[in-house]
């Protein structure tokens, strides 16, 4: 067996060390390069709209309604499961965001 066959930790010479840092730069990712990064959670529609067909998409059914003592406007999305209700907009977009599989 030749020098250069041997493993790079077997060898105690400076042709050993250039042979292994050579190996360890095409090992190693680029530092540009993302590693192990974690996906970028989904994006949450903000209009009623486009939050109506990413409920639907995942099989519940939302629907808007207007108080008629008061005028406001009440939310409410149904499952098999049951009903949830909503009052704040703000709060049907963290429960979409919960339902589309975003980190808590």
């Amino acid at each position: 067996m030749s020098r250069k066959e041997k493993s790079a930790w077997l060898l105690d010479t400076a042709e050993a060390d250039q042979d292994y840092q050579q190996q360890n730069d095409r090992s190693l990712p680029a530092a540009d390069e993302p590693v192990n990064e974690a996906p970028n959670p989904p994006e949450v529609p903000m209009d009623f709209g486009a939050m109506r067909e990413q409920f639907a998409l995942r099989g519940y059914k939302l629907t808007r309604s207007r108080r008629v003592h008061d005028g406001h406007i009440g939310y409410s999305v149904e499952r098999w499961t049951g009903p949830r209700y909503f009052t704040r907009l703000s709060d049907l977009q963290a429960y979409l965001s919960l339902v589309m599989g975003a980190p808590v």
